[in-house]
């Protein structure tokens, strides 16, 4: 089943949650204008980010326009298959 669209200030709820419990993983995250990133943590620190917008807009300007995105985690002991994120 599709996952629905929430609010973006829900996103990041969950975002500090996983950091807060020291979880290494990946956040994956796509907006109602496609846009996505991936938030690599390792034990709760974020070490790497990749962000993609669809229009050509400068990251920061993409992000401010976020209102609604949906997400999920993968949770993996080694971030290494990550490195290129990093």
């Amino acid at each position: 089943m599709e996952k629905q669209l929430i609010p973006m200030a829900q996103v990041l709820f969950v975002l500090r949650g996983l950091c807060a419990q020291g979880e290494t993983g990946a956040f994956f995250v796509a907006t109602e204008s496609g846009h996505w990133a991936e938030i690599v943590l390792e034990k709760g620190d974020i070490i790497g980010l990749r962000f993609r917008n669809r229009k050509g807009l400068p990251a920061a300007q993409a992000l401010a326009q976020v209102t609604q995105a949906k997400y999920s985690f993968s949770s993996v002991n080694d971030v290494s298959m990550y490195r290129h994120t990093l």
